[in-house]
C-alpha cells in the first residue's frame, strides 16, 4: 500500500494574492521601489528588475517582506514574453547594503521564493568598494544560482564606471544610478512610475480574478496559479527540492521505488509496475488534491492521468538509477 509520512503544510506565501490584499505595510514596501520590475528591456529583449534594499527597513518584518517580494515576482507570470526571455536583476549599493542583502537572501531561501517558476537570467551587483565585492561572494553561497543556471556579476566603482559596465551588457539604468543616494529619494518621476506600476498591476489582478472565476475549485484542469500541493512539471531542480507538492511527490517516489525495482528484478508483468504508479497517483489526487501542472502562456494546465503516470514512472526509474539499481 502506498503511504506518505507527514502532511502538506499550506504556505500562504505560495498562493496568489492581489494588491488589495496586501497589508498597508506591504503596500508601502511596494511604493518604496526597493524591489521592482522595470518597464525596460536589455538589448536582448529581456526584462529588467531593480533591487534597492537601502530604501526599505526590513527589521523583524520578514513575513511582510516575503509577501511583498512574492507579489513583485508574481508580476512576471502576467507576461509570457517575460517568462520566456527571463529577468535580469540589478542590485544597487546603498547604506547597510550587506545586512539588507543577507536579509533578502535569507528570505529567498527560507520562503522558497526562488521556487516560483520564473526564469532569472543574471544578477548584476553594483557596489562601490572591494570589501563589499567580497560580501557579494559570501551572499552568493546562500542563493542557489548554480541550480537556477543563473549568473552573478559584480561591478565595482563610481556611478559612471558601473553605468558603463552595465551598458556593455545592454542595461541602461543611468537615470536611477545618477539619481540614487544612501537615503531614500523623493524623485517625482520615480514616484509616478511606481504609481503607474500599481495601477497596471491592479488592472492585471482584476483580469486574473475574472479569468479565474470559471475555475474556482483547486482541482480544476486550468489554474491561474499553482496551489502549494500541486506538482509542477519541468526540470527546475529548485522547484523539485522546495515546492511543497514536488517535495511530497519526491517523498512518495522514495518510499515506493523499492517496489518498482523488485517488480523489475523478478520480471513481473508490466501491469504490476503500472499499478504502483496508479496507486501513487491516487494518493496525490485523493489525499492531497494535487495536480500535475505544466505552463502554457499565462496559465497552468493539468496534464491527464496517463501523462501523470508517465511522470511517476520516469521518476521511479530515475531514482533507481541514481541508487545504482538498473531499471
Amino acid at each position: 500500500m502506498v503511504s506518505v509520512e507527514g502532511h502538506l503544510t499550506h504556505c500562504t506565501l505560495l498562493t496568489f494574492h492581489p494588491f488589495s490584499q496586501l497589508t498597508a505595510q506591504e503596500q508601502a514596501a511596494y511604493r518604496s521601489g526597493a524591489y521592482r520590475l522595470l518597464p525596460k528591456r536589455d538589448r536582448k529583449g529581456r526584462s529588467l528588475g531593480l533591487i534597492r534594499l537601502y530604501l526599505l527597513d526590513v527589521g523583524g518584518k520578514m513575513q511582510s517582506f516575503a509577501r511583498y517580494l512574492w507579489y513583485v515576482r508574481s508580476g512576471v507570470l502576467d507576461d509570457p514574453d517575460m517568462q520566456r526571455n527571463g529577468v535580469v536583476w540589478v542590485l544597487l549599493d546603498g547604506e547597510d547594503w550587506v545586512s539588507s542583502a543577507f536579509q533578502i537572501a535569507s528570505v529567498l531561501k527560507m520562503c522558497h521564493l526562488d521556487a516560483m517558476p520564473i526564469r532569472d537570467i543574471c544578477r548584476h551587483c553594483v557596489v562601490n568598494s572591494a570589501s563589499k565585492e567580497m560580501a557579494v561572494q559570501n551572499i552568493r553561497c546562500l542563493m542557489p544560482t548554480k541550480e537556477l543556471r543563473m549568473r552573478v556579476r559584480t561591478h565595482v566603482g563610481s556611478s559612471m564606471e558601473v553605468d558603463y559596465a552595465l551598458r556593455t551588457f545592454g542595461i541602461d539604468v543611468s537615470s536611477i544610478l545618477f539619481g540614487h543616494s544612501k537615503k531614500p529619494t523623493n524623485d517625482d518621476d520615480d514616484d509616478e512610475s511606481l504609481e503607474a506600476d500599481i495601477r497596471e498591476r491592479q488592472r492585471l489582478d482584476d483580469e486574473w480574478r475574472e479569468s479565474e472565476a470559471p475555475y474556482p475549485e483547486p482541482t480544476s484542469l486550468i489554474a491561474l496559479f499553482p496551489n502549494p500541493q500541486d506538482i509542477i512539471m519541468g526540470r527546475n531542480k529548485v522547484v523539485a527540492k522546495t515546492w511543497t507538492g514536488n517535495v511530497t511527490f519526491r517523498k512518495l517516489i522514495d518510499d515506493n521505488v523499492h517496489r518498482y525495482v523488485e517488480a523489475q528484478r523478478t520480471g513481473a508483468a508490466r501491469p504490476s509496475k503500472t499499478l504502483i504508479a496508479v496507486e501513487i497517483l491516487y494518493i496525490l489526487q485523493k489525499e492531497h488534491h494535487a495536480r500535475f501542472l505544466t505552463r502554457e502562456e499565462t496559465r497552468w494546465i493539468a496534464v491527464d492521468d496517463a501523462e501523470a503516470r508517465k511522470k511517476i514512472t520516469q521518476a521511479m526509474r530515475g531514482l533507481a538509477r541514481e541508487r545504482g539499481t538498473p531499471c
